[in-house]
């Protein structure tokens, strides 16, 4: 499938969801700037979540979030920045 960019406006300061996804699908998630942004997936609900593929962007080179498997209950895609911007990354559903 064709990756599709996608964005969102990101508070600065903790962890901001900009994407969920709720089925047991597969699918990806492409992000290159800004650097020093933190990108992390969170799965599961409230007390029963685990965080994971926890990376730091350098401004250069793409980094990837797969959600598969775990994501049967939820997965969360969550961005933290330290201050308030527009945030851009590409979406991939694999089949």
């Amino acid at each position: 499938m064709a990756r599709v960019q996608r964005g969102a406006v990101v508070k600065g300061g903790k962890y901001r969801t900009i994407a969920t996804h709720w089925s047991t699908a597969k699918a990806r998630f492409y992000f290159r700037r800004p650097a020093g942004m933190k990108i992390r997936v969170r799965y599961g609900v409230g007390w029963f979540s685990v965080n994971r593929q926890k990376q730091t962007l350098d401004g250069q080179a793409e980094r990837i979030i797969s959600v598969g498997a775990w994501s049967a209950t939820r997965s969360k895609i969550q961005v933290k920045t330290d201050r308030d911007m527009d945030v851009f990354y590409e979406y991939e559903p694999l089949s």
